[in-house]
This record gives structure tokens, sequence and C-alpha cells, in this order.
């Protein structure tokens, strides 16, 4: 298939669109000091994997299985991206390590302030960087859901061209 769909083409432009989103969160913490929550490393590392797989399947690009695994490493990024941003707006609880705890009456009443040093991560259930007025959390939805959705219908015109050609349909 020539054009955008073709499996090749599919698979590099997978590969530059996840390594850039790699790119950008290690470039977020590095220079810009932006601390990563819980939610946000398991984004970063699932869009390394993707990229991982992508060049794999740029150099195996007859083998279902790589595809297979592209899939399956794009559904979990997208997985992982909605569950992010649930949390991050409230939609549904953050994982206790990753949510921001209140303080108890006692705590308030008592006039310790322990409770204030207690870890001080950047939490799962607040919006801790924005690009543009944009939550970076949507953002990365935003991108999964697309490579997600380009490389379905990649694999499904590629998959449909080849099962024409393969199949004897009309043929004598």
């Amino acid at each position: 298939m020539v054009g955008i769909f073709e499996i090749k083409r599919i698979h590099l432009i997978v590969l530059a669109f996840s390594l850039t989103a790699f790119e950008m969160s290690v470039f977020c913490q590095v220079v810009l000091d932006k601390q990563p929550c819980e939610l946000c490393l398991f984004s970063r590392y699932t869009h390394l994997v993707v990229a991982i797989l992508s060049g794999l399947a740029i150099k195996y690009r007859s083998k279902i299985s790589v595809q297979r695994l592209v899939s399956l490493a794009l559904l979990a990024s997208l997985g992982i991206g909605l569950y992010h941003l649930g949390a991050e707006n409230h939609w549904w609880a953050a994982p206790k390590s990753c949510s921001t705890v209140l303080p108890t009456q006692e705590e308030l009443a008592s006039g310790d302030t322990s409770y204030l040093l207690k870890d001080n991560s950047p939490k799962c259930d607040e919006v801790n960087l924005t690009i543009f007025g944009i939550s970076a959390t949507l953002i990365n939805f935003f991108l999964s859901s697309i490579l997600f959705w380009f490389v379905s219908v990649g694999y499904a015109l590629n998959y449909g061209r080849n099962s024409y050609i393969n199949c004897s349909c009309g043929s004598k």
C-alpha cells in the first residue's frame, strides 16, 4: 500500500512520535525540573517500549507477532494515559502512593506540623505540568489515542490488501 498507511511508514511515524514523547518527558524532568509522578513514569516507559517495538517492526516488518506487540504496547499506553487523565481530573481515585493526602482533623487540632513533611513527591491527582495551558496528561492521552487509531487503521488496511492479493478470488 502506497502512502501514509504503508507498514514501514506507519512504524517510522510511531517510532518518531513515541521517541519524541519519551524525550520530552525526560527534558521536562531534567531541564525544567518538573518531577514526574508515578503514572507519568509509567507513561514515559510505555512510550519507550512502543518506540523499541516500532524499531523492531521496521526491521522485521513481515512478522505479524511484532505488529501485535506494537498494538498491545499502544493499547497499554492508551490505558495508562486514560487512567492518569481520570485520576488527574478526579473521575476516580489515584493510587494511594500517588494521591494527595489531606491532614486529619486530629493533626490539624494538635498543632503538630510534621504531616507537612510527609511525602512531597508529585501527585497523580494534581496537574503537574501544562503546555500552552493544556495538561501534559491530556496531551499524552491524545497522542496515545491518535497513535493507536493510526496503527489500527494502517494494520486493517494492510491486512485487507494482503488478504485480497493472497486469495484466489475469481481466478481459475
